[in-house]
């Protein structure tokens, strides 16, 4: 993937407007295959379409719109490879009061009169995640466009099991435990964004696998029961910081046995999940059986010799 950003007018690249401040952004263009605009834009940053960085990193800009006059501004962004935004990114920044859909989506070089690069207020630093007041006022505003449910599930689990391409080979067992144990298995992408985001906001307890689907609880009122399933070992710095920002009561626990995920790149995955002694201790079982006992497992280890 190729990652893109702003370069100022002698070609140097602001290290704030790529997709992380870690990353490395830019390369060599032809000058003469630029395009040239005599507007004023606002960059709304290096966009992308996964649900967790979604809901966190294309953020992290969006506190200046809020704070200055957009009049005679065009407003523009990339994203990540040049793929388009899915829709409920717009519907997202339709919480916000702002209309995605009339900025422009920037797929080649274009160079404008005059650009505003707005500063992060979430910012990658060695792989950890600090965010200042200016994120935490976009994620209130958010929140407070859902609507508060009475008869809202109390207890809810987050669940990967019916998307096309699951990485998360035997959750079903992990959701069966939930189930028993009085939560409202919820499957996310099948509801709308408000949907999603009330359920969140107004249940006591919300749990999930860790990874994308449990960024969810940024949109948890403060203080609220969190629990996440391991599913490697490897601490994601997302949920360090929003159960820091909220201050959630988060428990975590170990339920894989993923000996196939990559230790370069832990967060790609395939997982194996199983009912492990820790879940089952969690809820007060002591029944539990061993990864090798489920069919599962064998069809995680087919996955890696049907690639090789």
């Amino acid at each position: 993937i190729c990652y893109g950003g702003v370069a100022d007018d002698n070609h140097v690249f602001i290290p704030s407007s790529g997709w992380h401040e870690m990353i490395e952004s830019g390369y060599e263009f032809n000058e003469n295959n630029v395009i040239t605009c005599d507007n004023e834009a606002v960059y709304l940053g290096c966009l992308y379409y996964v649900w967790g960085h979604a809901i966190t990193d294309n953020f992290k800009k969006v506190w200046y719109l809020l704070e200055n006059s957009q009049k005679d501004r065009e407003l523009v962004y990339i994203t990540v490879g040049n793929t388009p935004l899915p829709q409920y990114v717009f519907e997202l920044y339709d919480l916000i009061g702002i209309d995605l859909r009339q900025a422009v989506h920037i797929t080649k070089i274009t160079k404008y009169r005059n650009i505003i690069v707005p500063e992060n207020s979430l910012i990658n630093r060695n792989e950890v995640r600090y965010y200042n007041h200016n994120f935490k006022k976009i994620i209130q505003k958010i929140t407070d466009q859902v609507p508060i449910v009475k008869d809202s599930p109390r207890k809810i689990y987050f669940t990967r099991t019916k998307l096309k391409q699951n990485r998360d080979i035997g959750e079903n067992s992990i959701e069966r435990v939930f189930l028993e144990n009085g939560f409202t298995i919820i499957s996310p992408e099948k509801l709308s964004i408000v949907e999603q985001l009330s359920l969140v906001r107004n249940c006591k307890v919300f749990a999930s696998t860790e990874g994308s689907i449990s960024h969810s609880s940024i949109f948890c009122k403060p203080r609220t029961e969190i629990i996440l399933i391991k599913k490697t070992d490897y601490i994601n710095p997302y949920t360090s910081f929003i159960n820091d920002m909220l201050n959630l009561k988060c428990t975590f626990i170990r339920a894989h046995n993923s000996v196939l995920t990559p230790q370069e790149t832990p967060w790609e995955g395939p997982f194996f999940l199983f009912k492990s002694k820790e879940l089952m201790s969690f809820f007060g079982k002591s029944f539990f059986r061993s990864y090798f006992m489920y069919f599962s497992w064998y069809e995680y280890r087919w996955g890696l010799l049907s690639k090789s």
